[in-house]
């Protein structure tokens, strides 16, 4: 998966800092991509980039069954 991927299907209208107008979509997008391309910042997200993401992103979720949710429809798996 590239960065292009992500970007390609990234939405930031749901979020509220959009929504409110006080950032801007390129800003947020730049700001979500910045999370994953962290270990060669070459644009390809490899196997430990994305774990290390969700490893940051789950303690976030209170349950397991949530945190699977939320990975199947994120990824439409």
């Amino acid at each position: 998966m590239t960065i292009e991927d992500l970007e390609r299907g990234y939405d930031v209208t749901p979020n509220p800092e959009y929504q409110a107008g006080t950032k801007t979509q390129q800003e947020l997008t730049d700001e979500f991509l910045a999370a994953w391309d962290t270990h060669a910042r070459d644009g390809v997200i490899s196997l430990a980039e994305f774990v290390d993401y969700y490893k940051d992103v789950s303690p976030t979720i209170l349950a397991d069954n949530v945190f699977g949710n939320m990975i199947k429809n994120t990824w439409g798996l």
